[in-house]
């Protein structure tokens, strides 16, 4: 399993201060900027670098194939990774 900051071109993690809500305005103004510079093409192009990096792992069995999971912003995420990958 992989659980990757969606902001990793952004910012490192934590992103969001301890006790915080993603419905506080502070944290939404810090955080939209993050979500703006990511789309189509730098969704697939993390798609296919966290893929190569799993199947570099010895764990991994490359012949069997991959899931995905998202919530929210990361339902387009997962979406692309599945069309970029099938």
């Amino acid at each position: 399993m992989l659980c990757v900051n969606q902001f990793c071109r952004s910012t490192t993690a934590p992103f969001v201060k301890p006790g915080e809500q993603l419905s506080d305005p502070d944290a939404r103004a810090r955080i939209i900027p993050f979500y703006r510079e990511h789309g189509a093409v730098t969704n697939v192009a993390d798609a296919k670098a966290f893929s190569a990096f799993l199947d570099s792992q010895n764990a991994v069995d490359t012949s069997r194939k991959m899931g995905t999971m998202g919530y929210c912003m990361g339902r387009p995420i997962i979406m692309r990774t599945a069309a970029a990958l099938p």
